[in-house]
């Protein structure tokens, strides 16, 4: 009686399957973390909507106001790092789950403040929150982006970040007059909370964090079976990721050190010095936009209106940025900073229709070339520690939203002409050009050229 053939499990490379996503999958995928970055982005706006309300109610300078906003940017400093650890741990949409809940909680939480001291505690523990949903989310995206679309997933998913600025200010011009400044954050609390549970129902684990473990077999065929409906997969399947190199010394044991281990000594220093310097320009041009507008001759509705222009740019620059690299690749990124710089230090030297024309083009290209940084981040590291990693370079370039607005306060305080303050502002954005093409150069040296926008590294 002849021996029955042994078969060996089905083999199947993760990669792979992300390559054709069913359209509904990659619409839930990117709906969700859209939303849940949108209301992210309004909650980290939401205390300058109640600012004016708030100082006038607390009889507070707005010097004294100053700290509050710092504590919510020191908070994303660490929250982001500290949620990327946390990702890389228990998975990206846990991360993420926790980090909305905990938006909405410390938003809400905000209407019991009754005094400077409360809410500065409650916008630091805010921040830490609001930072965390940003490498989840990226990350989450990114690992289930296709070839040749992954700048795209990512940028445009993002740009709910910008959308959350501007439907936060519309809200906020709706809601203050009729309900005072705690509506803003009873709405910015609420909805978090919503969002983050059904988020955790819709979005699934990413798969990449799935196959680093083997005992993930049934969870990681119940998402295949979404990804490509109709696929046959042997319930034994056994899931690889073939363009990672497994390290099995280090698989599971992450540390600092590896962010700096091989070619990254040299492309992680860039990356957060490149986060850091456009950081300081884009924050800068956001905190002191209308009060360089209105020096320079405008009225206040006229500054409000060209500010509107930039957040408008900054949206349109987030999705050009994902259609222009993913088609073109990373070399024409360096072409954003180069712009922005140019157009950053002219815009002194414009009026009219001309000056919107131009702030627009400035958020297109200042705003585009920080969602450069963020779609790409994730490209040049490993699963094991890639939200972590993107956590930390998203916390270091916190440390630039701290010092532009102290810049812009220092130029404007020595009263230098308009046109000499936005000179001074495009110097960082030069420099941010500079790194671009410098981490451009390391990519296509040490990862693979033809597959420039794969969502994985290649040792």
């Amino acid at each position: 009686m002849p021996e029955e053939t042994i078969q060996k499990p089905q083999r199947m490379d993760v990669v792979e399957l992300l390559q054709k996503p069913s359209r509904k999958f990659a619409f839930n995928l990117l709906f969700w973390t859209f939303f849940i970055v949108t209301l992210d982005g309004f909650d980290f706006a939401a205390i300058s909507f109640a600012a004016p309300d708030l100082m006038k109610e607390w009889h507070l300078s707005p010097k004294a106001f100053g700290v509050i906003f710092s504590a919510g940017t020191i908070g994303m400093m660490l929250g982001a790092p500290l949620f990327g650890y946390v990702g890389d741990k228990i998975g990206r949409k846990k991360s993420l789950f926790i980090s909305t809940m905990c938006v909405g909680v410390t938003t809400g939480a905000t209407i019991l403040a009754n005094s400077l001291d409360i809410l500065l505690i409650l916008r630091f523990v805010n921040g830490i929150a609001i930072g965390g949903v940003l490498p989840g989310s990226i990350v989450l995206v990114s690992e289930y982006a296709p070839k040749g679309s992954g700048v795209k997933w990512v940028s445009g998913m993002f740009t709910g970040y910008s959308v959350g600025g501007i439907a936060g200010a519309l809200l906020a011009s709706w809601l203050l007059p009729l309900y005072g400044w705690q509506s803003i954050f009873v709405v910015g609390g609420l909805l978090p909370i919503v969002a983050g549970g059904l988020g955790y129902l819709m979005l699934p684990e990413s798969i990449r964090f799935l196959a680093l473990k083997p005992e993930n077999r049934s969870e990681i065929i119940k998402i295949a079976a979404k990804l490509q409906p109709g696929l046959q997969i042997d319930p034994n399947a056994e899931f690889v990721m073939l363009d990672e190199k497994k390290d099995k010394k280090q698989q599971g044991k992450y540390s600092i050190k590896l962010l700096f281990a091989g070619v990254l000594v040299l492309i992680t220093p860039l990356i957060w010095s490149f986060y850091i310097i456009n950081s300081v320009a884009l924050y800068f041009l956001k905190a002191w936009f209308p009060v360089l507008f209105v020096s320079g001759g405008l009225t206040p509705s006229q500054a409000a209106l060209a500010t509107a222009w930039f957040s408008t740019g900054g949206m349109i620059g987030g999705l050009s940025v994902g259609w222009v690299m993913d088609r073109y690749g990373m070399v024409l990124g360096t072409i954003y900073p180069l712009l922005g710089a140019i157009v950053t230090a002219f815009l002194g030297f414009s009026s009219g229709i001309g000056m919107m024309v131009m702030v627009f083009l400035c958020g297109l290209t200042v705003v585009g070339t920080q969602y450069i940084l963020t779609a790409c981040t994730p490209l040049f590291y490993p699963t094991e520690y890639r939200t972590q990693a993107d956590g930390a370079a998203l916390g270091i370039g916190k440390i630039g939203a701290v010092l532009g607005p102290a810049l812009g306060g220092l130029l404007v305080a020595l009263q230098l002409p308009t046109q000499t303050v936005f000179f001074v502002v495009a110097v960082p954005v030069v420099f941010g050009a500079i790194l671009c093409f410098f981490l451009t150069r390391m990519y296509k040296r040490h990862y693979t050229v033809a597959e420039e926008s794969e969502n994985g590294v290649v040792h």
